[in-house]
């Protein structure tokens, strides 16, 4: 018990003995404790994946041309936050496990580490959210999520196209897309379409034409699947065939 109380008191910060100010001949100022505390609720908020926790643009490793390339706009757009004119948002386009969602989500830390808001939304969770408020009781319902995603200053919106499209499926991103158009609220697409036309086909024409407007579209993505990379696959299959194959 005694342990476990000396731990607390470690924790308590030493320069506002936990009251997050401090006071000064002008008044109260926040302490540097405040800004942590804040900074780590914003990341709680963010709904990163635990596999991305560790992520940043910089682990976006590589020293070819593509990747350095990347890593440079990404510090660029992270540094000019928020954008002020211009197509204010990013769609990523890419294969399999290039990198796409690792780079948005170091794009998103970073600009939480500046002090603002952001959500982490992959789109089949998204939908597994929706449809649990209908067919259960959640401590969430439909609205509250599409809130969350909607006003968060900025949104990572990862794998569009993976999805099988409906028409509730296309409303429900139609929904999310249009609100951040309005109110011109800066967005990051990841898609494994090609391109927008293919994207188009999967999501329609009121989506893609709004991106199209919002985004920067990023294609130079590097073909590797670095999930892939260092797997011998010939080998990987012999040792799965038996002696008679």
């Amino acid at each position: 018990m005694a342990k476990g109380k000396k731990d607390v008191e470690k924790k308590v910060c030493e320069k506002c003995g936990g009251m997050q100010f401090i006071l000064t001949d002008e008044g109260p100022v926040p302490c540097e404790c405040r800004q942590e505390k804040l900074l780590k609720k914003r990341l709680k908020a963010a709904n990163i994946p635990r596999r991305y926790e560790n992520k940043t643009i910089d682990t976006f490793a590589g020293n070819d041309k593509r990747r350095r390339q990347l890593r440079n706009d990404a510090n660029a757009y992270v540094k000019g936050f928020p954008p002020t004119e211009g197509k204010k948002g990013l769609l990523f386009l890419g294969t399999t496990g290039c990198g796409k969602t690792h780079l948005a989500i170091g794009i998103l830390k970073a600009i939480i580490n500046k002090g603002y808001t952001g959500y982490y939304c992959n789109i089949i969770d998204f939908f597994r959210m929706l449809k649990e408020t209908y067919i259960s009781d959640t401590a969430y319902d439909e609205l509250a999520i599409l809130e969350r995603i909607g006003s968060a200053d900025f949104l990572v919106l990862d794998d569009l196209g993976a999805e099988k499209p409906t028409e509730w499926k296309i409303d429900r991103l139609y929904t999310i897309v249009n609100r951040r158009y309005e109110q011109n609220l800066p967005i990051l697409v990841t898609t494994n379409k090609n391109d927008t036309e293919e994207l188009k086909e999967h999501v329609g024409v009121r989506i893609v034409s709004r991106l199209y407007e919002m985004c920067q579209i990023i294609d130079q993505f590097p073909y590797e699947d670095y999930r892939m990379r260092g797997l011998d696959m010939s080998s990987h299959l012999s040792e799965k065939r038996t002696p008679t194959d």
